[in-house]
């Protein structure tokens, strides 16, 4: 999906395990994807920079949440999940705050992005866990 293939030579940042599964194969390659693309920026940050360029990552990254959201907003609605408005307000409100980073961020400020990277897999991991897992019985019924 236009990132490098060399995942096996590079740090991972998030580990994906069957924890953050939720029962749905689409929503879990999606968010696998979103780990791959969130593991690749750390790397370009924090590795051989002469391999990736940040901004695209970035773009890549908002490009593919955006992608991701609608998806899975989608499915929640046609299952008619009732926390749907508060799940698409919590997409919201992590879509402004990458904005806001995409938007005035200095794609070289290793602090900048070091700050980005730690709100990333902060969000990810505990909105897979925590939010996208309270949906997983009510799409199985």
């Amino acid at each position: 999906m236009g990132l490098n293939n060399k995942e096996n030579e590079k740090a991972e940042f998030i580990i994906w395990t069957e924890k953050y599964s939720v029962e749905n194969t689409v929503l879990d390659n999606q968010h696998k994807y979103l780990i791959k693309i969130i593991n690749n920026l750390y790397n370009g940050t924090h590795g051989d920079e002469g391999q990736y360029n940040v901004k695209t990552i970035i773009d890549e990254l908002w490009r593919y949440t955006d992608v991701h959201l609608k998806t899975e907003e989608k499915m929640l609605q046609n299952i008619n999940y009732h926390q749907l408005d508060s799940h698409i307000q919590l997409h919201g409100e992590m879509v402004e705050k990458i904005k806001s980073w995409n938007l005035t961020s200095d794609c070289n400020e290793k602090e900048e992005l070091t700050a980005l990277l730690d709100f990333l897999k902060k969000w990810w991991t505990n909105h897979i866990l925590i939010e996208d897992h309270k949906y997983v019985e009510f799409m199985q019924s």
